[in-house]
Parts: C-alpha cells; sequence; structure tokens
C-alpha cells in the first residue's frame, strides 16, 4: 500500500474527492500485494501491467486507464515515454471495445458543417480559471464570424455561479449566439447530438477518454485543444495548442503517438486568452508585502506548486537567493505547510508567500522577474508577468509558459536556467530587453482578431481533412488493427 499511501498523500487538496475513490477502487480491485515494493516512479508500468490482465473487460480496463491519467494530473505521478506508449494503446482497445460496431454510412460533410458548431467543454466549476476564460475567448472567436449559424456548447460537470457574468463580460452581445447545455442532464446527448446531422465539433478541457471525440470523428470535422506534453489518445482532425509542432510531435511520436494523430497536430500563434490586462505601477504593493525598494523580486506563481516544485528548480532557486540577501521570492498560491516551513526556516525574510491571490497581474506587478518552474504549465501566469512589465524565465521544454516568450529567452536545462537567472539579476538593461521583446510577442498571442481568423483556418483544414477520410471507420479512427474489436469483447469480470 505504500505507493497508494504516497499518491494519496501527494494529491492537491482540490482533487482529494476525485483522488479517493481511485485509490479504493485500486485496492478493491487489485489488492494491496499489487503494489508490494512498488514506489511512485514505478507505479505507472506497474498499474499498467495489472490492467492488461485478461480477467479484465474493456470498462475497467479503461478506467484502469483513466485512473492512471487522473493520478498524473492531481498527484504528479510520473509516467514515463515507455509507459505512455502502453498508455494510449491501451486505453484505445478499450474505446473500441466498448463502443461496439459503430459506423456511420451517411454522406460525406457538406460544407455548412463549417457553419455549425457543437463545443464540448469540462472545467467551468471555476469561473477564474484559465479553461472557463480560454472557453469565453474561444466562443467569443465562434461568435465573431457572422456566418457561423449555430453554436451549442455541452458542458460536463459543475458549473461556476459567476460563469455567466463570465460570458456577458468577455462575449457582449454576441454571447447570445451561445447556447448551453448541461450534458449530465441529458443522457441520451449522444443519440440527439447524432440525429441533428453532421456539425464540426470542437473539445475544450475534456477527458481524453470519453468516446465522443472518436463517436463525433465518424461523423463529421472534429478540432480539440491539446495542452501540455500528453499525446491524445484518440483522433481529431485538428489537434493544436500553441507549442512550436517542432516541439510538440516529436514529444508525442516519442511517447507512443500514432502517425495520424501526429500529423494533425497544428500550432496556433494567437490564442483564446485576451493579453493581460497591466496592473497599475504602484509600488505601494510592495511595501504590503514587505519588500523594500532595494529588494530584487523574483515571482513564481500556480495553484499546483506542490508538484510543480521539483527538487532541481528548488535547490537551483535556493542557491540563486542566499547568493544576495537583497533578492526576495515571492511565491502566489497555495503550498503544503512543509514547503512554506521549510522555505521560511531556510530563506527567512527572503521567502515571501501569498497563498490566495485575489488579482494575481496585480500581485506580479511587485515583481522584477517571473521564475516558471520546470512543469507543463502554466502559460496563464506568464501572461500575466509579462503584462505588468517582469522578465519571464522559463524552460523550452516543457511547458505552455514557452509560447508567451522568443525561442532565445527559453532555458535549454537546469544549469542553463539559473545561468540565466543570473545573468537576469545583475543586469536591469538586459530585463528590460527581454521585457519588451516579450510583451511584443504576448500581444501577437493575446489578440482575440488574430485568434479568431486561426480559429477559422482551424475548422477549414479540420473540414478538408474530414473529407478526405470519409469514410472512416472506428478503427481506423483508433489506430486498430482491422477486424480488431471482435477479438476484444468483454471476456468476463475478475
Amino acid at each position: 500500500m505504500s505507493a497508494l499511501v504516497d499518491l494519496l498523500e501527494d494529491c492537491q487538496p482540490a482533487d482529494l474527492d476525485k483522488v479517493v475513490p481511485v485509490i479504493q477502487r485500486l485496492h478493491a480491485w487489485l489488492g494491496e500485494a499489487a503494489f508490494a515494493g512498488c514506489d511512485k516512479p514505478g507505479f505507472a508500468a506497474r498499474l499498467l501491467a495489472l490492467a492488461d490482465d485478461p480477467r479484465f473487460d474493456a470498462e475497467r480496463k479503461l478506467t484502469l486507464a483513466g485512473d492512471l491519467v487522473l493520478l498524473s494530473r492531481a498527484c504528479g505521478l510520473p509516467i514515463s515515454d515507455a509507459d505512455r506508449a502502453r498508455l494510449g494503446p491501451l486505453a484505445r482497445q478499450s474505446l473500441g471495445a466498448l463502443a461496439g460496431e459503430a459506423r456511420h454510412k451517411g454522406a460525406p460533410p457538406e460544407p455548412s458543417v463549417m457553419r455549425r458548431h457543437t463545443v464540448f467543454a469540462d472545467g467551468l466549476a471555476d469561473h477564474r480559471s484559465a479553461a472557463a476564460r480560454g472557453l469565453v475567448g474561444y466562443l467569443a472567436a465562434l461568435a465573431a464570424d457572422p456566418d457561423n449559424e449555430i453554436i451549442d456548447v455541452w458542458v460536463r460537470g459543475g458549473v461556476s455561479d459567476g460563469f455567466g457574468t463570465l460570458v456577458a463580460e468577455g462575449m457582449g452581445p454576441a454571447g447570445r449566439r451561445a447556447r448551453f447545455f448541461a450534458l449530465d442532464r441529458q443522457p441520451d446527448y449522444l443519440a440527439r447530438l447524432i440525429e441533428q446531422g453532421p456539425r464540426t465539433s470542437h473539445f475544450w478541457g475534456v477527458d481524453p477518454l470519453t468516446i465522443d471525440l472518436s463517436l463525433f470523428a465518424l461523423i463529421g470535422p472534429t478540432i480539440a485543444y491539446a495542452p501540455g506534453e500528453a499525446p491524445p489518445l484518440q483522433y481529431a482532425d485538428v489537434y493544436w495548442s500553441a507549442r512550436e509542432a517542432a516541439r510538440a510531435k516529436p514529444t508525442w511520436r516519442r511517447r507512443g503517438a500514432p502517425k495520424a494523430f501526429v500529423a494533425n497536430y497544428r500550432q496556433a500563434a494567437a490564442l483564446p486568452w485576451p493579453a493581460a490586462a497591466a496592473a497599475p505601477d504602484d509600488r505601494t504593493g510592495r511595501a504590503a508585502l514587505g519588500l523594500e525598494d532595494g529588494d530584487l523580486v523574483i515571482a513564481t506563481a500556480g495553484e499546483r506548486l506542490a508538484l510543480d516544485f521539483d527538487q532541481a528548480f528548488v535547490d537551483g532557486m535556493g542557491g540563486f537567493l542566499v547568493a544576495d540577501p537583497t533578492r526576495r521570492w515571492l511565491v502566489a498560491g497555495p503550498l503544503p505547510d512543509f514547503w512554506t516551513s521549510a522555505l521560511g526556516q531556510v530563506l527567512g525574510r527572503q521567502f515571501v508567500h501569498a497563498p490566495a491571490p485575489e488579482n494575481l497581474t496585480a500581485l506580479l506587478a511587485a515583481a522584477d522577474i517571473y521564475t516558471e518552474p520546470f512543469r507543463a504549465g502554466d502559460g496563464e501566469a506568464a501572461q500575466a508577468a509579462i503584462a505588468v512589465g517582469a522578465a519571464v524565465l522559463t524552460l523550452g521544454e516543457p511547458g505552455d509558459a514557452a509560447a508567451f516568450v522568443p525561442e532565445a529567452h527559453r532555458a535549454a536545462d537546469a544549469d542553463d536556467y539559473f545561468a540565466r537567472l543570473e545573468a537576469l539579476a545583475t543586469d536591469a538593461g538586459l530585463r528590460r530587453a527581454w521585457a519588451a521583446d516579450q510583451h511584443v510577442l504576448a500581444a501577437r498571442r493575446g489578440d482575440p482578431d488574430a485568434f479568431a481568423a486561426e480559429l477559422n483556418a482551424m475548422i477549414r483544414l479540420a473540414y478538408k481533412r474530414c473529407r478526405a477520410r470519409h469514410p472512416s471507420s472506428l478503427e481506423g479512427l483508433l489506430d486498430l488493427p482491422p477486424q480488431s474489436l471482435a477479438a476484444l469483447r468483454p471476456q468476463g469480470r475478475a
């Protein structure tokens, strides 16, 4: 049970209600002895081996694959490239078996599908989240095209009370063009949507294992947002994010994504998040945090810092800070007690913690440099830091934050990262030059008109690809061998 206990202890508090049932299920299905002698780094390989047990039917295998994805996100469970290459086929084989002999024998989609849109979205329980704000920007881009006749949004899970206000503020009168539906309240939503005929289906923050991605790809064009480094588990005509194709595609190939999935990736030059508004230059904010005029303030922010702070980052930051007592580290976001206690003891007054900032952009106005941890996110915090004039430092890989800084500013590895940080700390002119260049790039990334044009191009591309592959089979979309589904029928539960 040690590995299961470790994962539970590493879970982010906001995800406990999701992780506890997973831990309980793994113990009930696989038994305590299944993970004997298994540590956290070896957990993914062990779980994948156990999930491959022929006693498990497709439903249970898919559940275990989903458990692995959740534990990776919520508990920082590492999944090696080799394990990801095993996870993909397990998930797709299970999806294929559960979907049965799904076929679509209709005619190829007509150009009208490019004017009719269904958007599937998750992650709206907090209207302040990047997922919620990005969705509103995405819908605003769809609504900006007067030729779009239908914009239906199907939402899974809870929706924040403030989401309606966010839509009103972000879309204005155009918000009336989007119709919202609660997917959880419509158990027959698949049949209902399929009966409506082909549309362009968009996927925003959805569970990568929901069969909707593959089923709607049988009918019409599909477009899916693909942040981070995890390769997609199902087909889409267009996968997109801000990461350069030259970085994203090799990572996906290395992690076992089928060729068609990799080929369909596209870098978006603009994003649905508007450029962050600059906070006023209010130096009293520094004083309220106990920062002095002579301090060099380095900020780091995030909602999952307990997982983002790996040893290389924390050790490097510690060495950088103790080299000069005027360097102060402003950490914005929740941290477990053991981190705040340890950092406070080692760094003393050089460590400043703001566990729940009301306005992240205003808080980051106190910073001279923003240091991005070695993580797959968080472009939002980097974008806010650039808006207030801080110089942003990030690795080139992994990370969405790299999309907001010129390639010449991205560090190659940890050693290069802290060498660059030292150079920025000792050269105010370099900081100003970086900040100016980053501001120009971030403005391009956050231009709503540019994103509307980008999305329109992706819709046309998805339609072209859908027409080229029609008719499609579920085996083909899931990259399964022909006639493989019959062999994947459930054999009985363990």
